[in-house]
C-alpha cells in the first residue's frame, strides 16, 4: 500500500427543528450520528414509520410533522449521545472529548504497524 487516506468523523447535535409546515427531515439529516452504535439505518426506518403514522392519523399536516419530531427526538438524542460515548470510551480514549472528533480509531492502529 503506497498511500493511505484518512477521513474525519464529526459529531453534530441533533437538529433543533426537523420540519416546517410542508416537509420534514429524517435519518441523518435530522440527527447525524457517529457509526459507533450501528443505529443510523434503524433510526431512519423508525423515523419513516413514525412520520407515516403521524401523517396518516393527524389530519393537520403541520401538527402531524410537529408530533413526529416530538415523538422521535428524545429517543434519537439518547442514541446519538450513546454513540458519542462509545466513540470516547472504546475508540478515541478520554482525550477526544471535543465537539469535533477528527481522528479515526484505525489511524492509531495503523501507526502502530
Amino acid at each position: 500500500m503506497d498511500h493511505t487516506h484518512l477521513w474525519g468523523l464529526f459529531r453534530h447535535p441533533v437538529a433543533a427543528r426537523w420540519h416546517d409546515d410542508r416537509l420534514a427531515l429524517l435519518g441523518d439529516a435530522a440527527h447525524p450520528t457517529l457509526p459507533f452504535l450501528a443505529q443510523g439505518a434503524g433510526m431512519a426506518i423508525e423515523d419513516a414509520w413514525t412520520l407515516a403514522t403521524c401523517l396518516d392519523t393527524i389530519p393537520d399536516q403541520p401538527q402531524a410533522l410537529a408530533r413526529y419530531q416530538a415523538l422521535r427526538q428524545p429517543r434519537v438524542t439518547r442514541i446519538v449521545d450513546a454513540a458519542n460515548a462509545n466513540a470516547r470510551n472504546y475508540h478515541f480514549g478520554v482525550s477526544c472529548g471535543s465537539a469535533r472528533i477528527q481522528c479515526c480509531a484505525w489511524r492509531t492502529a495503523w501507526r502502530r504497524r
